[in-house]
């Protein structure tokens, strides 16, 4: 980061900026073409203003920038609030795309599927044997461990075609599964399907290390095997308290939300469509390809930590941005009056406080308005695509080639 940026902007950023709060009263005050004098610098809170070297520093900034107005200087000290407001300001940027949002019933038909990584055991104990294991049995015959990592797992799913905008429900007369399964995967329209699907019984032994279409579900007492249930009384453990997992299964979908190249992928190793509920179509290109690629890159060349990690979580940022649970967000208040406190805690929407000292509190209230406006779709098509990039590789490189002599023992959302 410091070689990308020479040094005496460098040196400047690095001290803290001189702002004059007070004195920007109105917009019209962005329109002026230089500082104001040292005065209107000065806090009335703490009746202080500013030293001999923040003098100097304002006008050092001003004239190495090169700023035109006042409105300029605002900016430099506001640009983004956090990183991923910088990844996904910058991903938008390079592209000069406008990405739609989808909202009301189309954003809780989206949410519905999302399901992130899959993370299991498939095979609970394995034991290597080969010439470099210290315990090696060379009566038997040779068996190897192996762990794989897919690089850029995300980053890869972020370069394929991903929604644009042009949200629209297909009507049942306008919907056929022929042209959805002859759809190309880089075609300008795609489509969100919610559809019921059979898992026949004569690929339980296939899939049984690796099921596809994994559903959200909560795991109850009941859905246990009388040798699991046994286990457990044997061990005298109660059951785990009832918690949404991501659970891979062959059970038969229904009412299963998931993209058209899911769908045409699941069908490609044998799992049935049924039916399909709803179709939602929209415009998509590899919007984000170049804005990855550029961040790869520079990952590649990069000579420090830092910096690798800084343009991973270029990557990052975009995808998590996304994804963001915007339900979970609440208002903060920092209060410094009981009078006030109470009014907050007696509020509808009261969460919790903490207590910094007798004339500090910061209260904590859920939101009354929740505006849905990021673009859920995009992520939810990421998710959806990282799965059949894995899934891919499973059945159609190491199960072709090994066939069942290779076994999955465990898969952790992007390695198996």
């Amino acid at each position: 980061m410091q070689r990308s940026i020479c040094s005496p902007h460098r040196d400047l950023l690095l001290k803290k900026g001189i702002y004059p709060y007070e004195y920007m009263s109105s917009f019209s005050k962005f329109e002026e073409t230089q500082l104001p004098p040292r005065s209107p610098f000065q806090c009335s809170l703490v009746n202080e203003g500013i030293s001999e070297a923040d003098c100097e520093h304002a006008p050092n900034v001003w004239k190495c920038f090169n700023f035109e107005d006042l409105g300029e200087y605002h900016d430099l000290f506001s640009t983004h609030a956090d990183f991923s407001g910088l990844g996904i300001a910058s991903s938008i940027e390079d592209d000069r795309c406008e990405v739609g949002s989808v909202y009301r019933y189309r954003h809780l038909f989206i949410e519905k599927g999302i399901r992130r990584g899959v993370s299991m055991i498939s095979h609970r104990h394995s034991e290597a044997n080969h010439p470099q294991c210290p315990n090696y049995d060379a009566s038997e015959a040779n068996k190897y461990i192996t762990y794989l990592d897919a690089n850029n797992l995300y980053g890869r799913a972020m370069s394929q075609p991903l929604p644009v905008n042009n949200f629209e429900w297909l009507s049942p007369e306008e919907i056929s599964l022929q042209q959805i399964c002859q759809t190309p995967n880089d075609a300008t329209t795609g489509c969100i399907l919610e559809v019921d699907m059979e898992y026949p019984p004569e690929l339980h032994d296939l899939h049984i290390n690796y099921p596809l279409a994994p559903e959200r579900m909560t795991i109850t007492p009941k859905m246990l095997s009388p040798t699991a249930l046994n286990i457990l009384n044997e061990m005298k453990v109660q059951p785990a308290l009832k918690s949404e997992k991501l659970v891979p299964n062959f059970c038969n979908k229904q009412n299963y939300v998931l993209q058209y190249r899911n769908l045409n992928f699941y069908i490609s190793l044998g799992l049935k469509l049924t039916k399909i509920h709803l179709v939602m179509k929209f415009t998509q290109r590899c919007w984000l390809k170049d804005y990855i690629n550029f961040n790869t890159e520079q990952r590649k060349h990069a000579k420090t930590a830092f910096e690798k990690d800084f343009f991973k979580l270029l990557n990052n940022a975009v995808y998590g941005k996304t994804m963001e649970h915007l339900r979970y967000r609440v208002k903060v208040d920092i209060v410094q009056t009981k009078k006030r406190a109470e009014k907050f805690v007696a509020s509808p929407a009261f969460h919790a406080f903490t207590i910094f000292d007798e004339n500090l509190v910061a209260v904590q209230r859920k939101l009354t308005k929740l505006c849905l406006i990021l673009p859920i779709q995009v992520g939810f098509v990421m998710l959806e695509l990282s799965k059949v990039l894995l899934y891919d590789f499973h059945y159609n490189v190491i199960m072709k080639k090994y066939g069942d002599k290779a076994r999955l023992l465990v898969t952790d959302t992007h390695s198996l």
